[in-house]
């Protein structure tokens, strides 16, 4: 049986370390962020109220990011999106963008929530949550 040399590994390894860091270094963990939702056209969204409520509470909940009011005083700027797909299932991203420059620094992609008893049976709560928690804490922590 043949072991792999470490100089295989060894820059893989290093390149994943790299990228991760690079990405974490630019949201600091007390950062102020401020939170606006972004219609998309041809779409039914979602209430953007609700699910900008929905999004800082799990902000709050699992950082320790500062949510403020006025868009000047952040450091960045959460976009975030939600239409219906269909009966009850969501799709949602955010896009997190620097206040000052309005350089794109993290996108979750595109995710489905569906309406599930852990969250309310809201299928905005659950999408919220997998871009959040699944995609942006990954990436965050």
């Amino acid at each position: 049986m043949m072991i792999p040399s470490i100089k295989f590994f060894l820059p893989a390894f290093l390149l994943s370390i790299m990228t991760f860091s690079i990405s974490a270094q630019e949201i600091a963990e007390d950062a102020k962020v401020f939170l606006e939702f972004k219609d998309l056209d041809r779409e039914v969204n979602v209430n953007s109220r609700d699910a900008l409520g929905m999004f800082e509470s799990y902000i709050e909940g699992y950082t320790d990011l500062y949510v403020v009011r006025d868009k000047e005083e952040s450091d960045f700027t959460f976009v975030l999106s939600v239409f219906e797909k269909n009966f009850g299932n969501r799709q949602g991203k955010f896009i997190v963008l620097d206040s000052k420059n309005g350089d794109e620094i993290y996108d979750t992609g595109w995710v489905k929530g569906m309406p599930l008893v852990f969250y309310g049976y809201s299928g905005t709560r659950h999408a919220i949550a997998r871009a959040f928690i699944d995609e942006f804490l990954e990436e965050y922590r």
